[in-house]
Parts: C-alpha cells; sequence; structure tokens
C-alpha cells in the first residue's frame, strides 16, 4: 500500500503546496480549470497543493509537472523547484522503511547485465563456427542433389553441316561425367569440354548427357542436317 504523507509546516515560512494553491486562487482558477491549461492530471495537481509526495513515481517526474504548473500560476519556477527538493527529501528522510516503495518508479522494466568476457566471445566464435559448417553441408547436399549444369555452345539446333565430322562444345559444373551418344567425354577442371563426333546419316541426333556423382543427370538431345542431302530449291 503507498504510503501518504504530508510536509510539516515550518513557521513563518510557506510550502510549495500553500505557494501553489494561493497562487491558484488568487488567479481565481479552479483545479479543473488548471489541469485542461496546463495538461497535467488532476490527481497529481492535487497531490502538489496537498504536499502529497508519495503520488509521484520519482522526484524527477515531479519536478518536470511541477515546473510547468509553477510556470501557469506566474510564480519563480527555478525557486519553487529548488524549495520543492529539499521539501521532498525531508520527506524521504522520515519515512526510509516505505522509500523504496513509495518512491521508486512503477512498472519499471528490469534491466539485464551483460558482460562480455573472453569466454563468452569464444562461445560465439565456436556457434558461428558450427552454423556455417551446417550452412556448407546443406549447400553441398542442395548442389549435388540437384541435376548437373549442362550448357552447349556448339552446334546449335538444326545446324547444317557440310562434311561428316561435327564439334561439340559446352560447359557443365567441375566434377561432372559428359557423355555424348552414350560415348564419355573429357571434362576439364573448370567444367568445359570439347569433342569432335563423326556423323554419317542425313538427319542426325546427338544426346549430351551430363551425370553427377550422385547419378543426377541432365540430357539435351541435339539435331543436325547434312547439307550434301539437304532437299534443292
Amino acid at each position: 500500500m503507498t504510503a501518504e504523507f504530508k510536509t510539516k509546516e515550518i513557521k513563518g515560512t510557506k510550502t510549495v503546496a500553500q505557494k501553489l494553491k494561493a497562487a491558484r486562487k488568487k488567479m481565481e482558477l479552479t483545479l479543473e480549470i488548471s489541469e485542461s491549461e496546463t495538461n497535467i492530471r488532476l490527481k497529481y495537481l492535487e497531490a502538489f497543493e496537498g504536499g502529497n509526495f508519495a503520488a509521484f513515481p520519482s522526484e524527477v517526474y515531479a519536478i518536470g509537472f511541477l515546473r510547468r504548473y509553477a510556470g501557469f500560476l506566474l510564480l519563480d519556477v527555478n525557486s519553487i523547484a529548488s524549495q520543492y527538493k529539499i521539501e521532498w527529501n525531508a520527506a524521504i528522510s522520515l519515512i526510509p522503511d516505505q522509500k523504496n516503495d513509495s518512491f521508486s518508479p512503477k512498472g519499471s522494466v528490469p534491466r539485464f547485465d551483460i558482460s562480455v568476457t573472453p569466454r563468452t566471445m569464444a562461445v560465439v566464435a565456436v556457434i558461428l563456427v558450427v552454423a556455417s559448417l551446417f550452412i556448407y553441408i546443406w549447400w553441398s547436399v542442395q548442389k549435388f542433389s540437384a541435376p548437373p549444369l549442362l550448357i552447349i555452345t556448339k552446334p546449335t539446333a538444326n545446324q547444317t553441316i557440310s562434311n561428316d565430322k561435327l564439334l561439340v562444345e559446352g560447359k557443365t559444373d567441375p566434377g561432372t561425367y559428359v557423355y555424348i551418344n552414350n560415348e564419355p567425354v573429357s571434362v576439364n577442371q573448370k567444367g568445359k569440354f570439347s569433342q569432335e563426333v563423326s556423323l554419317d546419316q542425313n538427319m542426325t541426333i546427338l544426346q549430351v548427357t551430363a551425370k553427377n556423382r550422385l547419378d543426377r543427370q541432365t540430357v539435351h538431345v541435339i539435331k543436325v542436317v547434312d547439307e550434301k542431302l539437304k532437299p534443292s530449291k
């Protein structure tokens, strides 16, 4: 339960609460009008004029509103704020057992202190290495499980030839096996291949196959026309 208390009036000296109340009444203002003009909630205005320090979550919070209210009432803002701080500290000293409950911010977010130590950095480094390893393994599996790349640069589809020799060139993934009409073809380290093929039909069909180590394959079929057997116009 929040403790409520009021400051003791020192003879011959007006408290901040009395000065605020007197100034407001001199201006013939109600608390409701003051609330509307200052945008300070009514319960805080009542706390200021009633000397109820426990209504505020912290001194800084209270001083901010007090300065606005004092300025609205045409009082010396700095003087009022300085006196209020003195009264606030005096009020706290009267209730040491309830200080924390009455003057701590309500609904504050708990703090989490995280210190960076060599051990913490080592753990983070290990986690990053393990994560990178898993990502690499996943990428490798995806790469090998997918059909290999196969690009034929020569010849083009339905290309016309004038002799019985045809040069087949292309590119595939490094480490992939290439076959032309089921005959193996040499592939260099960059995945490029070049092979001369003998032809003996007027409409020649070439089947180029690229196969990786998991037996996933990509097949291209190429048709070429013999110029000597091409119908004349």
